[in-house]
């Protein structure tokens, strides 16, 4: 199970909305618009057990999606 400092992860769901984010540890790997991406970086990059989420825009909080 990946445990995730919970004030790192705000941090950067602030600086990246609108965006996947992808992180091991306390590290940012990459972001990405499309999830699919994010996806075809840390194949080609060969990661392993990285933690992968969106940082939803303000627009799309409304609608109550889980991301």
């Amino acid at each position: 199970m990946v445990e995730l400092d919970e004030k790192f992860v705000e941090n950067l769901k602030a600086k990246y909305v609108g965006r996947w984010i992808a992180v091991k540890g306390n590290r940012l790997l990459t972001t990405a618009e499309f999830h699919e991406d994010i996806y075809r970086q840390l194949t080609q990059e060969e990661v392993d057990e990285a933690y992968i989420f969106y940082s939803p825009t303000e627009e799309q909080k409304k609608y109550g999606f889980l991301f």
